[in-house]
């Protein structure tokens, strides 16, 4: 543990606290005496113990075991006790757990068995066999819930007695993030479509509660304009990364499309029977004209609004074969397209006619009215 964490007045000390069992994984009882002996901070001397040196000069307790400056060890008791150090997690959450057990006895030499508990069920268990050797157990991470314990334990080993098995103990829990950022996206916004250069303003967010810093990437950099410069159907992904390097990602699907500029009014109601004249040049979000021969029109359904019950389509003659706008190159500003739509077998009402741009991912409506 930290030499922060000790303490010779506390116990508990926070989420640390010092005890013994009779054997491993038996009841816990806790440290209730503290002393200082011969400069050193001692719960429950004499059994098995706990104890530190706060100074910054090596302590010699009993002639054989040096424990240096800001050291931290235990002792089991005389009858096989098990020394605790315990660690309670005061939230859920995901953990690191390290710990290094050390012989302190010259003498002997130390000769002690370790272990490392979760709730009382063995994670690891090691032997300490010498002065100043050493045994180290890690894990990482565990889940584990609020005032779950991990026990630090010794016992006396192999020599089957207590005698000269000082162990210094460095432990250590830290918390681990494993939760990634929440990513949002605002704009583009999803299932969205947009004209063809229109100007749309990238919108997303990265949110981790849990990290002070947190990089939040998107195509464009947020505030700076969306692609709408091409057709088709589109995706922006937005990838959000915490300190603990854990990915968060959200998409948001779009589609660009012609914008419409209709060279009819659609308001005007025409006789049923009569042909109306659908013309219409395909734009950009600024009204420029992209009609082009090369960029096929076609119609592909007839709706009446007011039911939503499918019309006939229908075109005179030979005006509209295949049910494609025909290219008029006088049309509009640099050129439009003609559909000749027949209403003879319309009744009285709003109508919207379905179509479809060559390149364009979307279906596009022209409305007119029949009375």
């Amino acid at each position: 543990m930290p030499p922060a964490t000790f303490s010779a007045t506390s116990n508990p000390n926070g989420s640390w606290s010092y005890g013994w069992s009779l054997n491993r994984g038996s009841l816990f009882n806790l440290d209730t005496s503290s002393s200082n002996v011969s400069g050193l901070e001692v719960w429950n001397f004499g059994g098995p113990d706990v104890f530190y040196n706060p100074t910054s000069s090596t302590i010699n307790p009993a002639g054989t075991n040096p424990i240096p400056p800001g050291t931290l060890a235990f002792h089991p008791g005389p009858n096989g006790e098990n020394a605790i150090v315990r660690w309670t997690a005061p939230t859920a959450g995901s953990y690191n757990i390290a710990a290094t057990f050390t012989g302190r006895d010259f003498v002997g030499p130390t000769t002690t068995d370790v272990a490392v508990l979760l709730n009382g069920s063995q994670l690891w268990v090691g032997e300490v066999t010498g002065y100043l050797a050493d045994v180290s157990f890690s894990a990482a991470p565990l889940a584990l819930n609020a005032g779950d314990t991990i026990d630090f334990t010794l016992g006396f080993g192999t020599d089957g007695n207590y005698y000269y098995d000082s162990t210094g103990l460095a432990a250590q829990v830290i918390s681990v993030d494993t939760t990634p950022p929440v990513v949002a996206i605002t704009t583009p916004t999803q299932g969205a479509v947009y004209s063809l250069n229109q100007s749309v303003i990238a919108s997303y967010s990265c949110i981790d509660p849990d990290s002070p810093s947190i990089s939040c990437v998107g195509p464009v950099a947020n505030g700076t304009g969306v692609d709408t410069s091409t057709l088709g159907s589109k995706t922006f992904t937005v990838v959000g990364t915490d300190q603990a390097g854990n990915q968060g990602s959200a998409t948001s699907a779009y589609s660009v499309g012609y914008a419409i500029c209709y060279l009819y009014d659609q308001t005007t109601a025409v006789r049923s029977g009569a042909v109306i004249p659908i013309k219409l040049e395909i734009c950009d979000a600024n009204g420029i004209d992209d009609s082009a021969s090369t960029i096929a029109l076609t119609a592909i359904g007839l709706t009446q609004i007011s039911s939503n019950a499918p019309g006939t389509l229908a075109s005179p003659g030979n005006s509209n074969p295949d049910n494609n706008f025909r290219f008029d190159a006088t049309l509009g500003s640099s050129g439009g397209y003609i559909f000749n739509l027949s209403t003879s077998s319309l009744s009285t009402g709003t109508y919207v006619l379905s179509f479809t741009a060559a390149g364009d991912p979307t279906v596009h409506t022209a409305q007119f009215q029949v009375k």
